[in-house]
């Protein structure tokens, strides 16, 4: 499976890079909500770049703002609806958006895919280096693990079969039962 910046031609990059480079904050937002909005392979890339992975950042926290003011100020709009429609739509692809380019500025990632998820937790990291390093180990660790939690899951499932026969017995005998 090919993501959509792996096609792109290193030149066409490089040039778009010096195009956005050169133009005003205003402008350069601008470019990225319509990029946002109709996306383009190089485009993408230029701003996920690392070269422009920080002035995107500021650029997307820009648009979302003004979304956010435009939506709180929908009301004032001809078609108040479509304006609260239209600017929630930008508002949330852009912070997709932004969250694909801080993953660029956090070195999470080390391409323009924007192929990120969480950063990985110390325990599963751990996890990971032990099954690599010493799977036998990490299988009988697994394993230990996973009994515990079918005896811990088959203790509390005889503890509310107990429970039911007390609370069947009481209402045989006609009594209330409170536990």
């Amino acid at each position: 499976m090919s993501s959509p910046t792996e096609s792109v031609d290193p030149d066409e990059l490089a040039v778009t890079i010096t195009y956005l480079e050169a133009r005003s904050d205003p402008a350069f937002a601008q470019a990225l909500a319509e990029n946002v909005l109709d996306p383009d392979p190089v485009a993408t890339a230029a701003f996920r770049s690392p070269q422009l992975a920080t002035r995107s950042l500021s650029a997307a926290r820009f648009v979302i703002n003004r979304a956010n003011n435009r939506i709180r100020n929908a009301d004032s709009t001809p078609d108040p609806a479509r304006t609260r429609y239209v600017q929630t739509r930008l508002r949330d692809a852009v912070g997709f958006e932004r969250a694909s380019i801080q993953a660029v500025v956090d070195n999470m990632v080390d391409d323009p895919r924007g192929a990120h998820g969480n950063a990985p937790s110390a325990r599963s990291r751990a996890m990971r280096r032990m099954a690599r390093e010493d799977p036998v180990r990490f299988l009988r660790f697994r394993r230990e693990a996973e009994e515990q939690i079918a005896a811990e899951r088959r203790a509390a499932k005889a503890q509310r079969k107990e429970q039911q026969a007390a609370e069947r017995a009481a209402r045989a005998r006609g009594e209330d039962f409170l536990p």
